[in-house]
């Protein structure tokens, strides 16, 4: 995979919800770099300049609107931060509850 760098500048009023990014899709889709940003804001809000070894993400949406096109490129800059191993729900679909009972399995296994 080509590793390709985009500059970019913080989006106004960007910000996490109560679980996860939650914007108007025409937002979305009309802001340039708009889930970009969002995402490499994630890795670099928690350091990861190298990642753990063994670490696995968890990620999924509610299937609506751009899911998998969202999930194809949160998974591309997961990748390039250098994530070795992901869990993403069955076609992309992952509700909050699932995502955190999957964490909360994963610090258990990892304990």
């Amino acid at each position: 995979m080509k590793l390709i760098e985009v500059v970019t500048k913080p989006v106004e009023g960007q910000m996490m919800g109560t679980s996860g990014l939650r914007k108007k899709v025409a937002e979305v889709t009309t802001t340039p770099n708009y889930l970009e940003n969002f995402v490499d804001a994630i890795f670099r809000a928690v350091n990861i300049k190298t990642p753990v070894p063994g670490t696995t993400w968890v990620c999924g949406g509610d299937g609506r609107y751009l899911n998998k096109t969202c999930l194809e490129i949160i998974v591309r800059i997961a990748a390039a931060w250098g994530v070795k191993k992901m869990i993403i729900g069955r076609d992309g679909h992952l509700s909050t509850p699932a995502a955190s009972n999957l964490i909360l399995s994963l610090i258990h296994i990892s304990q």
